[in-house]
């Protein structure tokens, strides 16, 4: 791996670190629902009111918002880039192509992402702002415990497909700071094939 290819893993890892600890922040803070509705309520307020005389209220709230979907940029950038140059490396493709040790968690990576992608969309729309999911009236601000309890029935199902695809999955970080997606206890993807190198490679 060259020294461009390692700085655009490392952009990768530092955004999927990000994401990975913000996804862990954002469990534990969603747990507080199982200690009741005024538990979840004032952990929503809370949020908003963080920063409070310093900052204005939810100020703090939105800089975190701004700061994560950099990271989501930085990510998906650098997947994209490290995908056109690992396909500009070698311009004729294999002959035949076979898949030797792999999941369908690696093999669906990409529409893993993308599927992620679309369910930030949908939860943010469903739970944020309440657009989707829910009778007129029923969504009210700052008030989660009952939102999920009026929203989910109609909510389960895009969270239920999206927990299937990602339970047969656990993400890691590499040591080069690449962010790789597997089954556990499975290996890296590795294939077998065959057909001519590009005469540039051959020696």
């Amino acid at each position: 791996m060259g020294q461009r290819d390692r700085q655009k893993s490392r952009h990768g890892g530092y955004g999927a670190r990000s994401l990975i600890l913000f996804v862990i922040a954002h469990l534990a803070g969603n747990l507080k629902i199982f200690s009741g509705q005024e538990e979840i309520n004032a952990y929503s307020r809370f949020l908003r009111e963080a920063g409070w005389p310093e900052l204005g209220y939810g100020q703090l709230l939105w800089i975190v918002r701004i700061v994560l979907l950099v990271c989501a940029f930085l990510h998906i950038t650098a997947a994209i880039q490290l995908t056109r140059m690992n396909w500009q490396a070698r311009p004729v493709d294999y002959e035949s192509r076979r898949d030797v040790e792999t999941t369908w968690a690696a093999v669906t990576m990409r529409w893993g992402g993308l599927l992620l992608t679309v369910f930030v969309v949908f939860h943010l729309f469903h739970f944020t702002g309440g657009l989707v999911g829910f009778q007129p009236g029923e969504f009210e601000h700052l008030m989660v415990y009952q939102n999920v309890v009026a929203g989910f029935p109609f909510g389960r199902y895009p969270y239920f497909i999206s927990w299937q695809w990602e339970r047969s999955a656990c993400t890691s970080i590499t040591a080069s700071g690449a962010c790789s997606r597997r089954s556990a206890g499975s290996r890296f993807i590795t294939r077998k094939a065959s057909g001519r190198f590009p005469e540039s490679l051959q020696s």
